[in-house]
Parts: C-alpha cells; sequence; structure tokens
C-alpha cells in the first residue's frame, strides 16, 4: 500500500530535509534538482511518499 501526501505538504516535508526546491512561476508546483536530475511535482495534487525519497 503506497502512502500518499498533499503536494504542500510533500514541499515542506522535502524543504526539511534540506533539497534543493524551486517553486514554479506560475505556481503550479515545484521541482527538485538531486544529483543533476530534476524532478517536478504539481501535477497532481498528491505524490507518493516513496517517490519523495529520491529527492534527498
Amino acid at each position: 500500500m503506497s502512502r500518499m501526501m498533499t503536494v504542500g505538504s510533500a514541499y515542506y516535508f522535502l524543504q526539511d530535509q534540506g533539497a534543493d526546491l524551486t517553486v514554479n512561476e506560475d505556481g503550479s508546483g515545484f521541482s527538485v534538482s538531486f544529483y543533476g536530475t530534476e524532478t517536478q511535482f504539481g501535477y497532481e495534487p498528491e505524490v507518493e511518499f516513496d517517490d519523495l525519497q529520491h529527492c534527498y
């Protein structure tokens, strides 16, 4: 069973982990840069918690 969290909660969780976050200028979400890979969040209102582990 996957655990889901809102995009806003994911942002604050990643911020607490010290992730390199950039908020989209249009407010549609945010991106995370990790070892040269950029991941976008915000296309869906929720994200799987397991997807965040590859961002910090």
